[in-house]
């Protein structure tokens, strides 16, 4: 079974090779049909049948000659993508079922019904295939052993040399393995050479598939009993060349070119439409372009208006510093002059206490003189009161006097 993966690499690189000359030989037609428009449409015809005939003898050649290097080369296994090791627990007939296979050609053989092909099953279940495809159940639950109620298998591969599939993840061995059950669960597991767990997803299942180029769904890869009953009962020209285009995979690809094929067609159309819709969007465009340029004169007047604003506020800023310059200055004279009227007033104040204390000094001598001016003015009041009296008593006398006389 290894040996079929490898043999089918091989397989697909003559192809390509094959591919490529009948590549080249359509080209060279190309050139030479482009030269020969004018020429007699029958010399026409018969260059090329005779382009045809050369082109296929040389690729005949190729043919014989790749199988004639690889006949002439030792038969080395691969290092990558060699199924090593089956498992099968609680699978069909069998309860614990373990299949160790060589790295070349292996034969497993047995009665009718001893489980021979519960290998081959397994193998396809175990690396994602379905369970319709092995013509064997409807279900995965149809594969369970009777009286059991869950199923695991376990594929080991070999993953060496330049070809191996994420071996610091992996290692040098891979461990596919799925399990499910009578309930309808169903999962994977990948596992590492030590039996770690890498990934549960199917999708890295189906990689390492790819990477391995294990067609699963190939008969050249997995040919069933019922395929291989099909083939020998109905062994018409037409079916074997069904047969050989599945199993080249050629019905595959002509498949995937009537995919691409009608793709195209929706692309094509898709295309079509997307150009009437980009003359309405390219004068949107254009509508949007102009408006943009407009929107950017305006961004750039109002930049302007912006700038012209804050120097207008620094143009402010600026004048009320002058002035508040000015009346800085104009505060510094004033506080001079009020340190000045302050010594002034401290002077004045000097004299005003010399002044004050010369009055209270003047008033202090004013009383005393006062003090002595009183028995001064008492003895006036007497001398006055004397001389009053006295001056009645000449009065009178000088009456008596006059009288006298």
């Amino acid at each position: 079974m290894s040996s079929r993966s490898h043999n089918a690499e091989q397989s697909q690189s003559k192809r390509r090779r094959v591919s490529a000359e009948s590549g080249e030989r359509s080209n060279s037609e190309d050139v030479e049909s482009r030269h020969a428009e004018d020429e007699d449409p029958l010399s026409q015809a018969s260059d090329n049948e005779e382009d045809d005939e050369r082109a296929f003898h040389r690729a005949t050649q190729g043919i014989v000659k790749s199988f004639q290097k690889h006949a002439e080369q030792e038969n080395m296994p691969a290092e990558a993508g060699i199924i090593e090791e089956v498992r099968c627990t609680n699978f069909m007939c069998h309860d614990q079922l373990t299949v160790t296979l060589g790295p070349l050609i292996n034969f497993i053989i047995g009665q009718n019904g001893s489980g021979k092909s519960a290998v081959l099953t397994a193998l396809t279940l175990c690396l994602g295939g379905k369970a319709t495809a092995t013509n064997r159940g409807q279900n995965l639950k149809a594969f369970i052993k009777e009286g059991r109620e869950f199923c695991v298998l376990s594929v080991k591969m070999k993953n060496q040399g330049s070809m191996a599939y994420k071996p610091e993840q992996y290692g040098d061995s891979i461990f596919a393995e799925r399990h499910f059950n009578k309930a309808g669960a169903s999962g994977f597991k990948l596992k590492d050479r030590n039996g770690k767990i890498v990934s549960t997803k199917k999708a890295e299942l189906e990689d390492i598939v790819d990477a391995f180029a294990l067609q699963l769904d190939n008969p050249m890869n997995v040919l069933t009993q019922d395929q291989a009953r099909q083939f020998l009962n109905n062994s018409n020209p037409k079916e074997k060349y069904k047969f050989f285009l599945k199993g080249t995979q050629l019905e595959n690809l002509n498949n995937d070119y009537k995919q691409i094929e009608h793709e195209l067609e929706e692309q094509e159309a898709k295309a079509q439409t997307l150009l009437g819709d980009l003359k309405v969007y390219r004068k949107d465009y254009e509508k949007a372009r102009d408006k943009a340029k407009r929107a950017g004169a305006l961004e750039q007047l109002r930049a302007e208006e912006q700038k012209l604003g804050h120097q207008a506020i620094w143009a402010e800023i600026e004048g009320e510093e002058r002035k508040l310059d000015e009346l800085d200055t104009e505060l510094g004279r004033i506080s001079r002059l009020i340190e000045d009227r302050k010594v002034e007033a401290e002077a004045e104040s000097e004299k005003f206490d010399q002044a004050d204390q010369a009055l209270n000094k003047a008033n202090q001598e004013l009383q005393e003189r006062q003090a002595e001016v009183q028995p001064a003015k008492e003895e006036v009041e007497e001398c006055r009161a004397k001389f009053q009296a006295n001056t009645q008593v000449v009065l009178k006398h000088k009456v008596c006097y006059a009288s006298f006389l």
